[in-house]
């Protein structure tokens, strides 16, 4: 007896104490096909359903019958819907019923293979799980897509035996709902069935009571959790949606919010480390010395926001730590909104169970408190006070840790202890510094979104992957302006129109920022003008715009992040940009477009390299494979033709603020006799388009435009910070004009470029004189 007991225990399809006979036939065999004819019920009336009883009082079934009796008579109750049963004696004894009746004689008598419905003896319990409280009021969460999918995952971790016996099971409990027999149906058949008979809560009730009658501890507490974690998800969900629904572009501080759907733009992105900068040009076609030649075998990958996190990628390969990466501006941040907004509405990875992004701007503040890591996730997210712990089985965990371009450079990688317990208290640095090198929650997904340059900060070793953001490509570069003005086809159209007849212009707006500074400036214009009267497009006045948004946005970060940073020194605004602008005026001189790493100090001692690289963003750093197992760190900006423009606002300012004409290096200028004029000015930089010596015909070309531009007020006073004063005097812009004029007539070959330079330094259209 004792045998029998152990083994139908180790079965896990009956519980102890019970009698086979109890719970009917689980036979694959010729009894899959029998079925049981049964009357529709009315839950309100009383209902007799009939089970063969065991042909002779057998020890076991004795013992097993009266236990069942037990159990049912203990769960009675007053309940509106209650079902009794009746179990008639049987004609034939057989052990069959104490273990399985996998065992049975085939070649029994049909009569005997099929359930009758009990004429005698009446035992009626209730059905708790099936009480609803009246008041009760469905969470939002529990939808019939996630019920369908999650019982679906609940019976598949049943085993075959343990699948057979729930189906019998639900069959024979509740008559009410399923007529017929459940065996020949499937996992999905099963819920669908379940679904389809009974409502969201009672499906689930049912599933719960039957793993508690099987004994299942582990799978009622997991059922618990889940549903729990189902509630904070929406909650979750909810809090990112009204929080991603809308962007700011350009200047944060600047105008409304915009919806982000009908601004966003597809980005271009590829996976490889060895992105460089932008090479195009309008007069060079492209620059070739920022070209990258690339092995077939490193070759750039082009990859979409869909493919982050692939879902067959990361059950081939451990994928934690992934960094995204790319200059300020090119879309970094819209990117991870566009995956945020993505998930929230379950068009994409739906196998990730949570997703939170971690702002490095509001983390930075709290470096040096302590906190446990779920202390941290309850005050980031409210919605998840009621969870112990993130990380759960069958819960895929994302963090996205976005706009952390200083707190990169605050934590230590390699003096940090490891540390593993999220409910354990530490340092914020010291919790952010190990959920990024795996330590902690070591089975979630990490997303890094930072600059170039502060994504050298995180060990090599750590990092599974490097997704680069490299702004719009082709026809993209024309869709945002649609996307934009999708409500105003018209100003659409001569949106496009003008960047079109603008070959520089066109490039630049590879460049998501860029894009927005066209906008912004050329909405008003468009306003003011009617069609086809509009002034002819500028190049210099934008670039001011974009370095302005730069400067502003670099200030905003002073002022949030400054007062917590170990490196709290930041360079003064003018400085920094006199110094950027020398280096891109040496280098211009040089013919060079980008330095080693090594070479930096050497060359470039003035500028530091973390103000040019990481808050000034204007410059850019990548890989460039110089031998096969050799990497040499370069760095560039952003930009051929933001090269160009700092390097005349360097020469420009010098004139404007020292009084001193950089491109005159002859001897006699070296004797100050008088002040230079804008029109030596001028005539220097006219000079150098016409004896150039450089390799490249234009190679002063775009240089000069942008240098004569400078020129005009308008501009000056977007950048007046920088200047001692704004303005030029009439007088000395009418011979600078002059000068120009009588350079064109000189040398008719460069009289297009030169023309351009005039435009430049009268934006608004206004004529010259002749």
């Amino acid at each position: 007896m004792e045998t029998s007991e152990m083994e139908t225990e180790q079965t896990g399809l009956i519980p102890d104490g019970r009698g086979a006979s109890v719970h009917g036939t689980e036979s694959d065999g010729e009894e899959e096909d029998m079925y049981l004819d049964r009357d529709s019920l009315d839950l309100s009336d009383m209902c007799y359903i009939p089970r063969a009883a065991s042909p002779a009082p057998s020890y076991l079934s004795m013992e097993s019958d009266s236990k069942v009796c037990d159990e049912m008579i203990a769960e009675t109750h007053e309940s509106p819907a209650r079902i009794e049963l009746e179990r008639p004696d049987s004609a034939v004894s057989s052990i069959y019923s104490l273990e399985s009746d996998e065992d049975v004689d085939s070649d029994l008598k049909p009569e005997l293979e099929l359930r009758k419905r009990p004429k005698n003896k009446k035992v009626s319990y209730s059905k708790p799980e099936l009480n609803m409280d009246p008041d009760y009021k469905r969470h939002p969460a529990l939808t019939t897509k996630f019920a369908f999918k999650f019982l679906q995952q609940l019976l598949k971790k049943l085993n075959e035996a343990q699948l057979k016996f729930f189906k019998k099971y639900l069959w024979e409990r509740y008559p009410e709902f399923f007529r017929d027999p459940l065996d020949c149906l499937d996992i999905l058949d099963v819920v669908d069935k379940m679904l389809e008979c009974c409502d969201i809560e009672l499906s689930l009730n049912i599933t719960k009571h039957i793993f508690q009658y099987m004994q299942m501890r582990k799978l009622v507490n997991y059922m618990q959790e889940h549903l729990q974690r189902n509630e904070v998800r929406y909650g979750l969900k909810e809090q990112l949606r009204k929080q991603y629904s809308t962007m700011h572009e350009g200047c944060p501080t600047e105008g409304s919010p915009a919806d982000f759907e009908s601004v966003y733009t597809e980005l271009y992105m590829t996976q490889g480390r060895y992105a460089p900068a932008n090479c195009e040009h309008e007069l060079r076609g492209e620059v070739k010395e920022l070209r990258l030649e690339l092995r077939s075998s490193i070759r750039l990958k082009p990859r979409t926001i869909e493919e982050l996190y692939d879902k067959k990628e990361v059950e081939h390969h451990y994928l934690h730590l992934v960094i995204m990466r790319g200059i300020p501006g090119i879309g970094k941040s819209a990117a991870v909104q566009r995956f945020i907004m993505d998930w929230v509405n379950e068009k994409i990875h739906e196998e990730i169970f949570f997703i939170f992004p971690l702002s490095g701007r509001k983390l930075i503040s709290q470096l040096e408190t302590e906190k446990s890591f779920m202390e941290l996730m309850h005050e980031l997210f409210p919605c998840t006070t009621g969870l112990e712990d993130i990380e759960y089985d069958d819960c895929k965990v994302m963090y996205i840790l976005d706009d952390n371009d200083e707190l990169l450079h605050e934590l230590d990688f390699v003096h940090s202890y490891n540390y593993c317990d999220s409910n354990t208290r530490t340092e914020v640095r010291n919790v952010l510094t190990n959920l990024i090198k795996g330590h902690l929650q070591s089975y979630s997904f990490v997303l890094v979104v930072t600059l170039p340059l502060a994504s050298c900060k995180v060990p090599s070793d750590r990092v599974h992957q490097v997704i680069e953001i490299r702004g719009f490509l082709g026809d993209n570069r024309e869709n945002y302006f649609r996307n934009r003005y999708r409500g105003e086809p018209a100003m659409a159209e001569r949106m496009v129109n003008y960047v079109r007849a603008n070959p520089t212009i066109l490039i630049m707006c590879y460049h998501p920022l860029f894009c927005w500074v066209v906008s912004h400036v050329m909405e008003k214009v468009f306003r003011k003008y009617p069609p086809g009267q509009e002034p002819p497009g500028t190049l210099t006045g934008l670039y001011c715009f974009l370095l302005r948004v730069y400067l502003n946005k670099r200030e905003h970060k002073r002022q949030e992040q400054q007062p917590y940073l170990k490196d709290n020194k930041w360079e003064d605004e003018r400085q920094m940009v006199l110094q950027l602008g020398k280096l891109a005026y040496n280098m211009l001189e040089k013919g060079e477009w980008e330095m080693m790493s090594c070479n930096w100090k050497t060359e470039c001692n003035e500028c530091n390299p973390k103000e040019a690289l990481l808050r000034s963003g204007l410059c850019t750093e990548y890989y460039r494979e110089m031998y096969v197992l050799y990497n040499e760190k370069m760095r560039s900006f952003i930009q051929p033709t933001l090269h160009e423009y700092m390097a005349a606002l360097y020469v420009f300012l010098t004139f404007k603020n020292n009084g001193k004409n950089v491109l005159d290096t002859s001897k006699i200028s070296m004797i100050k006799l008088r002040e230079p004029s804008l029109a030596d000015l001028y005539r220097s930089a006219v000079d150098k388009i016409v004896h150039s010596k450089a390799a490249v015909p234009c190679h002063y070309d775009l240089f000069t435009r942008f240098l004569v531009g400078l020129g005009a007020e308008s501009n000056q006073n977007i950048l007046g910070s920088l200047f001692n004063h704004v303005g030029c005097k009439a007088s000395a812009v009418e011979d600078a004009v002059r000068v120009i004029r009588k350079k064109i007539k000189e040398h008719p070959d460069k009289a297009e470029n030169l023309e351009k330079c005039l435009q430049e330094l009268y934006p608004s259209g206004q004529k010259t004189k002749k």
